[in-house]
């Protein structure tokens, strides 16, 4: 009994996130209704992003979505918008709608009338300066190729082409994309090497401070939000000498970010980041254990010399990271995309490594001179990687059978799937502390006979 009662109270903060991920989904579900609108209204707004492609402008606010022509709103600035106003839950595409809502978008306005009223909201003014300072620079330093830096550094895919897009799909690696823990990680790493002369405490304590705005910068995402509320718990833990644990963190963050906004489950981006890292977090220790009983029996490792068996450890880590991830999010990738990527593993062994060192060049070449001989030196060395990845997952891509188009399949086949992990790990963990409860009980009576 001792032993049901810490498998269901060993992680109380995942046990919060799971009711709190079933209390938005009915509250969004049973308890939202769609307001009709009989005329035509008028609604005053601030432009938190602003699109624009060719004359045609897309004003994200904070409870609108504006699409016209001829509408010079900038970033920041209050607007007043007369128009034809439907609620988004009314969209014939309700997970679209559903994913507006998730943004904090509650009416797609049409035929729009908007009017400047001279006012501006500063946070959002001030950012969209900086974020406009930020690609003007990245095209004088890259012009072409800027495209993939502003995807890669503050998630700016207008200008990404489409066919790049779909090789990432079919290859697997559209997470490299997509804002995440992975971006988070190399910006942190880039700032512990550039502050080596700053004592651990004050450095770290910089890197949360920089990384919480950097998160309000790219639109505060819930991938980015998770990925760096896990860099600040982390820190947080060594600071107060606390142990460390993964899905104590996630179920933490996932409560909060549910807690301001319940329409966040419905979003995409929310679910496979959170999955993958709560796949990481359930199997890789399995697989890290696997690999650790089965390595002394493999002949080619055991004949590496030192330096070989180093590199070896790290690239079963990063396909046991890779395969791991990928055993939650596939399925609901299958769901939304209708793709299976065959060469997933070999394309993010490839990619992973060249996207962090054509970053940690790139890092560098945004903070210097835009013509200085140190920028371009390495503007060409993280645009000659950025090339080479290209060009390997599109020859991988051309590959026979590189990926496979299925059906949707069902709901139910999907949960009773992640039913079977899920039960899985359940008893994983309960043999587990069943082994530790033993062992303690062992190690008391030892102590007492010594005694």
């Amino acid at each position: 009994m001792i032993m049901y009662r810490e498998l269901f109270f060993r992680r109380p903060a995942a046990g919060i996130a799971i009711f709190m991920v079933l209390l938005s989904l009915c509250f969004t579900t049973f308890f939202q209704s769609a307001h009709r609108f009989s005329a035509r209204c008028e609604m005053q707004d601030v432009a938190v992003k602003v699109e624009q492609q060719g004359a045609k402008y897309k004003i994200w606010g904070r409870y609108t979505l504006v699409e016209g022509y001829g509408m010079d709103v900038c970033a920041g600035e209050l607007f007043v918008v007369q128009g034809d106003f439907k609620d988004v839950l009314l969209m014939k595409n309700l997970s679209y709608g559903r994913y507006l809502k998730a943004q904090g978008i509650h009416y797609i306005v049409k035929s729009p009338i908007v009017r400047k009223t001279g006012q501006i909201q500063s946070w959002y003014f001030w950012r969209g300066k900086i974020l406009m300072t930020v690609e003007k620079k990245i095209d004088r330093i890259y012009r072409r190729e800027g495209y993939f830096w502003k995807a890669l550094f503050y998630g700016d895919r207008q200008e990404f082409p489409k066919e790049i897009k779909e090789d990432f799909s079919k290859a697997g690696i559209s997470h490299v994309l997509a804002l995440s823990g992975f971006h988070v990680g190399i910006i942190a790493l880039f700032l512990q090497l550039a502050l080596q002369m700053l004592s651990l405490k004050k450095r770290n304590t910089f890197i949360c401070i920089f990384l919480v705005f950097y998160a309000l910068l790219t639109g505060a995402r819930p991938s980015i939000l998770r990925a760096v509320g896990f860099y600040v718990l982390y820190y947080l833990s060594f600071l107060w000498c606390k142990r460390y644990d993964l899905i104590s963190s996630l179920g933490v963050l996932c409560v909060v970010i549910l807690f301001f906004n319940p329409w966040r489950v419905w979003d995409i981006g929310f679910q496979l980041s959170f999955l993958s890292v709560l796949s990481i977090a359930m199997f890789y220790p399995k697989w890290r254990r696997f690999f650790e009983t089965q390595k002394s029996r493999i002949k080619i490792y055991v004949s590496l010399p030192k330096v070989g068996k180093g590199g070896i450890d790290i690239l079963f880590g990063m396909v046991g990271v890779t395969v791991c991830a990928q055993i939650l999010t596939l399925p609901l990738s299958v769901l939304y995309f209708k793709t299976v990527p065959l060469y997933s593993v070999l394309c993010n062994l490839i990619a992973l490594p060249l996207v962090t060192l054509s970053m940690l060049l790139f890092l560098p070449s945004l903070c210097l001179p835009a013509n200085f001989f140190a920028t371009k030196a390495l503007a060409w060395g993280a645009d000659g990687l950025m090339k080479q990845l290209l060009l390997r997952i599109s020859q991988i891509v051309l590959l026979p059978k590189s990926h496979l188009q299925i059906q949707m399949p069902s709901a139910l086949f999907i949960l009773l799937l992640y039913g079977f992990c899920f039960a899985w790990y359940f008893i994983e963990e309960k043999k587990r502390i069943k082994e530790n409860f033993y062992a303690i009980q062992g190690a008391e009576k030892t102590g007492k006979t010594a005694g």
